[in-house]
């Protein structure tokens, strides 16, 4: 395994909606002391929303839905990647515990690339920039996948809502496609640049503690 290039220990969970995100985070946190990145915003975030906002282009915000999103989900996400590298930079780390992140960062830019993509050059230059810091930014990406039929069965399985459980196969497997490709873009930097450091996991074969168990390794921090 490369070593880690960055300062923070920031990892992200991620992957398409089904995968095991927040189980396995949980059962991280159940095994070592971790600190959870993804931090609502309040209304301090207010400036950065307004500075944002005119990189889309007139009229986005107010506009209809968009694969059953709503516009201002777009500005929301533009918020969050943004305000939660200026609250790292704030908060630091707390003992070297690393910062684990489900549906963190690249998890925004991911769905802003296949679901709330603008065209505008503005967003585009910003949502490049981003995943460029991010990149460089966190540790390591842990990403979790399964097969198709897999995901489908969790996600409509589990008493939450999500627009996969409306959908027929077809069209709900052409949604993860879609979420699939947004993932490629928005991780292709850190693929390129550090390849090693992003780890690829399969979760059909094996349950989240033992997905846990073999990460340890990985997410603990070093102990001199």
């Amino acid at each position: 395994m490369a070593s880690v290039h960055t300062v923070d220990r920031l990892i992200e969970i991620a992957g398409p909606a089904g995968c095991g995100k927040t189980s396995l985070v949980e059962a991280l946190a159940a095994r070592c002391t971790v600190q959870l990145g993804v931090a609502s915003c309040d209304l301090s975030c207010l400036p950065l929303a307004l500075r944002l906002l005119p990189l889309l282009p007139a009229g986005y915000v107010w506009g209809g839905r968009r694969h059953d999103r709503s516009p201002r989900e777009t500005i929301r996400s533009m918020v969050y990647v943004e305000w939660w590298l200026q609250e790292r930079s704030r908060r630091g780390l707390r003992d070297g515990s690393p910062v684990l992140y489900d549906h963190g960062p690249f998890f925004r830019l991911a769905t802003l690339e296949a679901f709330d993509s603008p065209a505008s050059k503005g967003f585009s230059r910003w949502w490049e920039t981003m995943r460029a810091t991010w990149s460089d930014k966190v540790a390591r990406v842990i990403w979790l996948d399964a097969p198709d039929s897999v995901l489908l069965e969790r996600i409509r399985r589990r008493d939450r809502a999500h627009v996969c459980k409306e959908r027929s196969d077809g069209q709900a497997r052409a949604w993860l496609g879609s979420y699939r490709a947004g993932f490629d873009a928005a991780l292709a930097t850190l693929r390129d640049r550090r390849p090693a450091d992003l780890v690829e996991i399969d979760t059909s074969t094996r349950n989240p503690d033992e997905i846990a168990d073999s990460l340890l390794e990985l997410i603990e921090p070093r102990r001199e």
